[in-house]
C-alpha cells in the first residue's frame, strides 16, 4: 500500500465555534486527507430547525459525506460529491420522518474535493467557498437564499448583506426527496487558498480581509485570526471554516504558534475590529470547537539544497516574523503620536 501523502505541498485546518451569541453550536467543520487516490475533503455544514434539529442535521450530514467520499471510487470527483449531499439529504430527511419533533431541520452544505491543483465544489444553501490568490478573493459559490435568488432574476436589493431577510433559505439538505445541487471546479495555484465558511463568517468579515488574514501566516493561524475576528464584532451566529493553500514548493510549512491571549490574533494578521463590539479572542464564554484538524508538509526533494543540507529553509517564518515586527512598530508610533496629540500642551 502507497504512503505517499495525497497533498504533499499543502496545508489545510477546519475549526467550528459558537459564537458569542447562540448557545449552542449547530455547525460542523472538517478539512481531512483522504489518502493519494481521493485527496483532500473540505466540508462545512451550518443546520437549523430548532432546538436540537440543528446540530443533528449538520452531523448527520457530515457524516454521510464523510462515509460516501471515503467509500466511493477514485477520480471520480463530480459524481462523488454529487452522490455524497444526495446521501447526506436523505439520511437528513429519513431522521426528520423518524422524529415528529425533527421535522423541520436541514442544512446547508458546501464540499470540495482536492486533488493535486484542482478543486471540484458542491453547494447547498449559503455557506460559501472562496478562492484567494494573491490578486483576489473570489466567491466561488451561489448563495441558495430568496434575496439572492431575486437579485440573480434582475431585482436590485441594496444592503443585501445586513438586509433583514438574507438568511431565508431556499435550498437545503433534507427538506425534499431530492436537492439541486450546484457544482464548481477551479484551479489551485502554489500559494492560492480554498476557502469553505458558514455565515456566522460572512456576516462579520468580508473578504478583503480573508486574503489579509491568510498573508503570511499558516493555514491554522489565518483560521483563528478570521474566528477571532468574527467573535470580536459580535459573534451573532455560529462560526465555522475549512481551509486549505497549496505551499509554494521548496518553501517550508512551519507549525502554528499556540495561540496567546497576550497577542490578539487580529493584530497579528494586520487587521481591526468594528467600532462598538467588545470581546476577546479565545475567550472561554462561548467558544467550542467541536472539530479542528491540520497538516502542515512540504516538498522535501525541492526543499533540500545543492550541498546536501536537508533542512528547508523557513522563508514563510522568517516573512511572517518580519512582517509582526512592522506591525509592532506602527502600532508603537500610534499609540506615541495620538498621546502626544491629545496630552501635550498647546
Amino acid at each position: 500500500m502507497s504512503t505517499t501523502p495525497a497533498l504533499p505541498i499543502a496545508e489545510f485546518c477546519a475549526l467550528t465555534d459558537t459564537g458569542r451569541q447562540r448557545a449552542e453550536n449547530q455547525d460542523c467543520a472538517v478539512a481531512e486527507d483522504l489518502g493519494v487516490e481521493r485527496g483532500c475533503l473540505l466540508l462545512v455544514c451550518d443546520g437549523m430547525g430548532g432546538h436540537a434539529g440543528g446540530a443533528i442535521a449538520s452531523h448527520l450530514a457530515t457524516e454521510a459525506v464523510q462515509n460516501s467520499v471515503r467509500g466511493g471510487p477514485p477520480r471520480a470527483e463530480t459524481l462523488l460529491l454529487r452522490a455524497a449531499l444526495q446521501t447526506a439529504n436523505d439520511a437528513v430527511r429519513n431522521a426528520s420522518r423518524l422524529d415528529p419533533s425533527l421535522s423541520s431541520m436541514g442544512t446547508t452544505c458546501v464540499a470540495a474535493l482536492v486533488q493535486d491543483a484542482d478543486a471540484w465544489i458542491a453547494n447547498v444553501g449559503d455557506s460559501r467557498a472562496y478562492r484567494i490568490t494573491p490578486h483576489k478573493c473570489e466567491q466561488l459559490t451561489q448563495d441558495h437564499t430568496l434575496l439572492y435568488e431575486l437579485v440573480r432574476s434582475g431585482h436590485n436589493i441594496p444592503n443585501i448583506e445586513t438586509h433583514p431577510d438574507r438568511n431565508i433559505i431556499t435550498r437545503c439538505i433534507g427538506v425534499d426527496h431530492s436537492v439541486a445541487i450546484d457544482m464548481f471546479q477551479c484551479h489551485l495555484e502554489p500559494g492560492d487558498v480554498l476557502l469553505l465558511c458558514s455565515d456566522g463568517l460572512t456576516a462579520h468579515v468580508d473578504n478583503h480581509e480573508f486574503a489579509r488574514a491568510f498573508d503570511a501566516q499558516t493555514v491554522r493561524e489565518a483560521v483563528h485570526v478570521l474566528v477571532g475576528l468574527a467573535n470580536l464584532r459580535g459573534g451573532s451566529d455560529n462560526i465555522s471554516i475549512a481551509a486549505l493553500r497549496r505551499t509554494i514548493p521548496g518553501t517550508c510549512v512551519p507549525h502554528a504558534v499556540a495561540d496567546s491571549a497576550a497577542t490578539p490574533a487580529f493584530l497579528m494578521a494586520g487587521l481591526t475590529p468594528q467600532p462598538g463590539h467588545g470581546g476577546s479572542v479565545g475567550s472561554a464564554e462561548g467558544d467550542t470547537v467541536v472539530r479542528e484538524r491540520q497538516e502542515y508538509r512540504w516538498d522535501s526533494s525541492a526543499a533540500h539544497s545543492a550541498d546536501g543540507d536537508s533542512t528547508p529553509a523557513p522563508h514563510n517564518a522568517v516573512s511572517r516574523s518580519l512582517k509582526r515586527l512592522g506591525i509592532a512598530a506602527l502600532i508603537i508610533l500610534a499609540l506615541v503620536f495620538s498621546w502626544l496629540y491629545f496630552f501635550s500642551p498647546c
